[in-house]
């Protein structure tokens, strides 16, 4: 996910849907633009059906498993 990253919340039940078991999730730019990203990390690091990390590399890179 790269476009609009206040956004993303919104987006979380639709890829809660459509998003298959052992699917990722990754938002590029989490470190960068970590003020954008927080409140999307916060559902993911909260929800049980997803096991979010933060990849502190470049710009950084946040991913959810589910």
């Amino acid at each position: 996910m790269d476009a609009e990253r206040p956004a993303c919340p919104g987006c979380l039940p639709l890829l809660r849907r459509e998003l298959t078991a052992r699917g990722v999730i990754a938002v590029d730019s989490a470190v960068s633009h970590a003020g954008q990203v927080a409140p999307f990390r916060a559902l993911l690091e909260e929800d049980p059906d997803f096991a979010a990390h933060l990849q502190e590399v470049g710009d950084g890179v946040l991913t959810a498993d589910r």
